[in-house]
């Protein structure tokens, strides 16, 4: 099965900058969280998503299109309990966006275990304990056999929804949540509004990496048939843009993704430029030029169905 390579620059987000693509791609920092549940990280199911990744066999990268992500915020994800995941096969994977949204999913025989996070890893780090703080946005765990899902935000107010959040652990917690709310009382709502919009951010984002698994791994592949356009007008450099991310295979979770396309009548191919994989194992590219010719329609499967 051969899948799309990319690589991103300018703006979009190079998945090797991610925070938790450096935290599971570190021996030391990946053994350490693997040990210990940081209070920023709300829950002890922390330690079991990281002990899942030291075995780095069969680990996927997904890249979430922007035409994807705006596809994903219609999924429902309101009702979802840990027995309607059941049927899920153990698996382990780093999901991005454009955005630098990201998250880590664990599938064991047991539950999901899901990590969201955002924006990219520092690389050099003053207070370890505080930069731990600023990996994680969310967590979600859905248990298969109790059928309980629990979602956790790293936010003081989560304090509301999640007694048993290790937030509590730190120090000067309740001072600080009882500071919030007396302020409040007083009619100074600064501090309130702050970790209110904070708490909002990173639930939506939450919630949306949640639909983009589901997409990932319940949408419905379709047949689609199509006329063929006579031209290519993408420029080259759009031709060009599939590549090979040295060491890291990427799937486009793009329109693709969840499609089997059919062009049915023959058409034209200008001539263009093209990135030749050659050497040893194919592993490098060169650009090569490919006259026009006629083509008599294709079949693309969608990737969906050849990653499984």
């Amino acid at each position: 099965m051969r899948c799309r390579f990319v690589i991103y620059k300018n703006n979009i987000m190079i998945i090797k900058d991610l925070k938790l693509f450096n935290v599971i791609d570190k021996t030391k920092t990946l053994n350490l969280f693997s040990k210990r549940a940081f209070t920023s990280f709300c829950t002890p199911h922390s330690k079991t998503l990281f002990t899942g990744f030291k075995n780095k066999e069969d680990l996927k990268y997904f890249h979430i299109t922007d035409t994807t992500k705006k596809r994903i915020t219609n999924v429902p994800v309101e009702n979802i309990t840990g027995s309607k995941l059941i049927d899920l096969k153990p698996s382990k994977g780093i999901v991005y966006f454009n955005d630098g949204l990201h998250f880590s999913y664990l599938i064991r025989n047991n539950g999901v275990y899901i990590m969201t996070s955002k924006g990219k890893s520092r690389k050099k780090v003053n207070d370890p304990l505080f930069y731990t703080g600023e990996i994680m946005e969310g967590f979600l765990y859905y248990d298969f056999f109790s059928d309980s899902s629990t979602c956790y935000i790293n936010n003081v107010l989560d304090f509301s929804n999640n007694k048993d959040t290790l937030l509590m652990k730190e120090k000067d917690f309740i001072l600080l949540l009882q500071k919030i709310y007396k302020e409040s009382e007083n009619g100074n709502n600064e501090k309130l509004d702050l970790y209110t919009k904070d708490y909002t951010e990173k639930y939506n984002n939450t919630k949306l990496c949640l639909q983009s698994f589901m997409f990932i791994f319940y949408a419905k592949v379709i047949d689609t048939k199509k006329i063929s356009q006579e031209n290519d007008d993408r420029l080259i450099s759009e031709k060009l843009k599939n590549k090979k991310v040295k060491e890291i295979e990427i799937i486009e979770v793009d329109t693709f993704y969840d499609e089997n396309i059919s062009v049915i009548n023959p058409f034209s191919v200008n001539g263009h430029y093209r990135n030749q994989p050659f050497g040893k194992g194919r592993k490098e590219t060169k650009m090569i030029y490919i006259d026009g010719f006629m083509k008599t329609g294709y079949n693309r499967i969608a990737t969906k169905t050849k990653i499984n």
